[in-house]
């Protein structure tokens, strides 16, 4: 009798914004604005916030006296229910289907601070909940990068990071990505930050959209 063979990767896990569904920049503009003007600073043009946010660089909005206190006071006061409804990006739901039939089980980690259960329900309609098993948020967690919750994610999953994989359109997602020893990361440009910005964090595969994930899938199983 032959011997199983486990695959490789079997758990596939997917950011939000900007991965899954249009990243909306302009309202984060807003609030970048909206933080600095209560705050007393100068408030740059909407051009040089969208710099800085694409440079993966916000912090350069307050001087560097006040950076530390500012720039937390920017995460803690943004309320995450504010996000305007989800617009799923086009060929999403394909590639999660995709994804699915290849036997992996897939889960969403997200920085949006709304408890799971809430998140479910706004993201319904868009028909992303009927292939996801599992979403992760930071919902009263102090978190300020990903690490946690992806090691968090692989336990829930029972498997090991190097059998996971994750998409998404950040540094972060990349970054705790490659410190957790998820086997394989995708980054993806159609979202927050620049090319130059998501190859410093050495993805394994860059690409546009997430609708190539599946053809990186092949190039990859056939390397």
């Amino acid at each position: 009798m032959g011997m199983i063979t486990k695959p490789e990767f079997s758990l596939a896990v997917f950011d939000l914004d900007g991965t899954l569904v249009e990243l909306e920049l302009e309202h984060f503009i807003d609030h970048a604005i909206a933080v600095t003007t209560r705050l007393g600073f100068a408030v740059p043009t909407r051009e040089r916030i969208h710099h800085l946010m694409r440079s993966h660089s916000i912090e350069e909005l307050f001087p560097p006296e006040a950076r530390e206190s500012a720039i937390r006071e920017y995460w803690h006061a943004y309320d995450a229910r504010q996000i305007p409804a989800p617009r799923l990006i086009e060929g999403a739901l394909a590639t999660l289907e995709d994804m699915v039939s290849r036997g992996f089980d897939l889960a969403i980690a997200t920085a949006r601070s709304v408890h799971a259960d809430e998140l479910r329900e706004i993201l319904r309609p868009t028909g992303i909940i009927h292939h996801v098993e599992f979403l992760s948020t930071w919902w009263e967690t102090g978190w300020t990068e990903k690490r946690e919750q992806l090691f968090g994610l692989c336990r829930e999953h029972r498997v090991e990071p190097g059998q996971a994989i994750m998409v998404g359109d950040s540094i972060d997602d990349m970054r705790s990505a490659g410190a957790c020893g998820f086997g394989l990361r995708i980054g993806l440009l159609q979202g927050m930050h620049t090319h130059e910005v998501l190859e410093s964090a050495r993805p394994d595969y860059l690409v546009h959209s997430v609708t190539e994930v599946p053809s990186v899938l092949d190039r990859h199983k056939g390397r």
